[in-house]
């Protein structure tokens, strides 16, 4: 299946930021595949980039998340 940054947030009802991390992490884990750039009609802007994903995608985040370091806060005075 093809799709935008622009599609995935519209389908998922999150920011185009959020849309657009999530299908660069899923394009160095390798599940999805940067296919093509569209330009716009009006020939401004930077081009849309186009993915190719399945249709179902299942992440495991756990073990990577336990990895991370845990920060420590200090009580206001």
């Amino acid at each position: 299946m093809k799709l935008t940054a622009k599609d995935v947030a519209d389908y998922m009802g999150v920011d185009y930021v959020i849309a657009s991390g999530l299908m660069t992490m899923l394009v160095s884990k390798g599940l999805a595949k940067h296919v093509e750039n569209r330009r716009s009609t009006t020939g401004k802007g930077k081009p849309t980039r186009v993915f190719e994903v399945n249709s179902t995608v299942q992440l495991e985040l756990a073990s990577e998340i336990t990895q991370m370091p845990v920060p420590a806060f200090k009580e206001a005075a």
